[in-house]
Formats: structure tokens, sequence, C-alpha cells
């Protein structure tokens, strides 16, 4: 764990499980029925499944009918199996569905899906293969080669407070572990394990975060937790599932408020395609998929910013990958007046949502619904200008007067 409060959420949540038996038969009664009216309310639906037949590929428009018989199956007999000997022998339910994290009794999600029935012998195939797999990862941890840490709460907190321990040294970071919590994150666990715990990656996934917290913040949040050395050559991957606006191939530049080029200065990260000139992953069946589904969802009348655009980028220092490189990269320049443009441009774009003009405007179901994501506040724009001051060198002038100026 890397704190001990991390341990003691932990604690509660398994509390839950083991206090389960110990409902009244009521309680237990009225959650059966409300998983039952939700597997059978799916059911009843017939949907055409879009999301899972994406693995696909460009291929996924042969998909949608397979697998929306297949989600169609696994909400009528709550497994995966498709053997009828397999369905009656699953009579062990996962527990893990049990329970939100707040402790309040949950249902299953309706993106919960089966496996592609494509005979027995491959879906025998793909369970070895898991099997395998599982046996090498118990193996490496039964070596010690794994070293798995564990923390709850907020993602950007967190990257920050790993941030404010490696420059300070201090366990009490004095940040709050998540909005709307009262305690702090203290890395105690962090500092006082057998095992020096790293606070540099050479890799740093971060799933589809962007679709709750935004681009930009974790763009500030995490590069000071790459590691800086040319030979690392450390990744960052970003995620996104939802696109923020109505033209999903303009979601990306709307996200990060600003130009790549102005990213890659200010922060010394960049999209590893930009810095290269090509990429492996197409996105092209998924500007297929959004047109396709975005134009179904207009003909049955129903909202067209319900849907799913995914895309998967790699963010590097665009000055690192060589090991034959300098390890000291160059300070970039800016004079109090330009540097004061650029911060209120960006912050320009991260309020936009505020702005009178934005609000009198929104007169779409999309445009309510992107006024309702609110990934920035006040203290965001404070992070941005440390995240700033790390590369930036102010040519004359100090920092003071770029606020001054900003204001």
């Amino acid at each position: 764990m890397v704190d001990t409060r991390t341990l003691a959420e932990l604690r509660r949540h398994w509390s839950y499980y083991a206090d389960y038996f110990n409902l009244p038969q009521e309680r237990k009664g009225r959650l059966l029925k409300e998983q039952v009216e939700l597997s059978r309310s799916i059911v009843s639906k017939k949907s055409i499944v879009m999301s899972a037949s994406r693995s696909a590929g460009m291929v996924w428009s042969q998909a949608l009918l397979p697998v929306s018989q297949l989600f169609q199956k696994y909400w009528e007999t709550g497994t995966t199996y498709t053997e009828a000997s397999d369905i009656d022998r699953a009579t062990n339910l996962n527990p893990n569905f049990l329970y939100y994290l707040s402790g309040r009794a949950s249902t299953c999600t309706m993106d919960l899906g089966s496996l592609l029935h494509t005979g027995s012998a491959a879906i025998n195939k793909s369970k070895q293969q898991f099997k395998a797999w599982s046996t090498a990862f118990r193996s490496s941890r039964a070596a010690g080669a794994i070293t798995m840490r564990f923390y709850c709460g907020d993602a950007l907190a967190f990257c920050h407070a790993l941030n404010t321990f490696k420059s300070t040294g201090n366990t009490s970071t004095g940040l709050f572990a998540a909005p709307y919590k009262a305690s702090q994150i203290n890395l105690d666990e962090l500092a006082s394990g057998t095992q020096p715990a790293p606070l540099t990656f050479d890799v740093i996934d971060t799933s589809n975060l962007i679709d709750h917290v935004g681009l930009l913040n974790l763009l500030i949040a995490t590069p000071p937790l790459l590691k800086q050395s040319p030979s690392s050559q450390s990744v960052l991957y970003t995620e996104t599932l939802l696109p923020s606006r109505e033209d999903a191939t303009k979601s990306f530049l709307d996200r990060l408020c600003t130009d790549v080029p102005t990213i890659a200065a200010l922060f010394g990260i960049a999209p590893r395609p930009y810095v290269s000139g090509f990429t492996s992953q197409s996105h092209v069946h998924e500007i297929i998929f959004f047109k396709t589904m975005k134009s179904e969802l207009l003909k049955l009348g129903a909202d067209a910013n319900v849907n799913q655009y995914h895309e998967r980028v790699a963010w590097v220092n665009p000055c690192g990958g060589d090991s034959f490189g300098t390890k000291k990269y160059p300070a970039l320049s800016f004079e109090v007046g330009s540097m004061a443009r650029v911060l209120y441009g960006i912050y320009d774009k991260m309020f936009s949502n505020e702005k009178m003009a934005t609000l009198t405007s929104s007169n779409t179901i999309s445009r309510l619904m992107s006024m309702a994501e609110v990934n920035f506040h006040r203290e965001s724009v404070t992070y941005l200008f440390q995240a700033v001051q790390r590369r930036v060198h102010l040519r004359e002038g100090t920092w003071e007067q770029v606020a001054s100026k900003f204001m």
C-alpha cells in the first residue's frame, strides 16, 4: 500500500462483503429483485451493441450482429459460457459485482458482455493462453520480479503528491486525497517500505482518465514523473473514449486548449506520431464507426452526442530517445509579455464555458452536456504556472510580472 489511508479504505470495502450475510432478508431480496429487473430490461431492448464490435477493427460492421447476440445471451444466462453444460455448472457469483466503492450495493454495468463464440477450439486455446499468462505472472511475483503498489484516491492529486515527495522528501504532502474529502495524502508507507519505491517511471498509462479529468490536467501532472534520462525513452499513454464535441476528430486539439507545438515547448512532451511523422495505429475505423453511429442515432431521433470515439496517443519528450544525446535539455526562453499572452490564451480556453457568449449560444443538448463537464478550477491555473516555470526561463523580468500582466 502507498499509504495507511488506502489500507483503511480497502478494509472498509472488504467489511461490506464480510457483513453481507448479516443483512436482513428483505434487503437481500430487494437486491436480487433489482438485478433481475435490470437483466430483463436489457434483454427486452434487443439492442445493437456497437462498442464491443470495435475490437474487430476495420470489419467492425460484420461483427455487429454476432456481438449483439452474445450480449443478449450473456444477460440471459449471467455467464460468458456458451455451452449449455458449462452454463448449468456456473453457480458462483463474482462478489466484486456487489458493492460500489461508496459502500452502496450496486448492479452490474450494462456494458458487460460475453466472449465471441468462434468454436470451442478457439475458446479453449484462448483460455489456455490466459492460464499461461497467469502462471507466468505468479512466477514473477514469487521471484520478487514484480512489485505492485496500490493507492485509493484522486489520480491527479496522487501525481502532484508524488512530485511533491520527489522534490521535498516530505511524506506529508498537504494535498487532499480526493474532492470532498478531508483526509490528506501522506506517503508514509511508500517511504518506509523495505524496497525504495520509484518516483519516476519509464511508462505511465493513464487509461481513459482524460474522459474524467481532462487531457491538459494530465499533461500538467504526469511529465515530472517520467524518467528524464535520454536512454530511458520514457512514454506517457493517454486514451479517450468520449468525444468532447460534435466533430470527434477535433476533440484532441479541443482538449489541449492550445496547439501541439506550444504543449511540446512548455511541458516538454509531444505526441510521438507528431514527432516521428508516422504512426502504427490507425483510427480510420473509429472515424467510420463514429460517423455511422451518429447517423443511426439521428435516424432514431436520439441525441447524437451519446457516442464514442476511441483514440490512444503515446507522448514522449521531443528531445529524448537518443542514448548518445545530451542529458541536459535546452531551456526555453520567453519575454514577460509573450509568456503572459501564451498562458492567458490557454486559460481562456480552459474556462471558455464561463464566457457569456458561450452560455447564450449553448442551445443544443450536446453543448449543454459539454458545459456540464467541469475539469478546471482556479487551482488548475496554479498548477499550469508551476509546470511552465519548471521549463521556461524568462529573458527579462520576473514571474510576478508575468502574473501581473496575466491578470
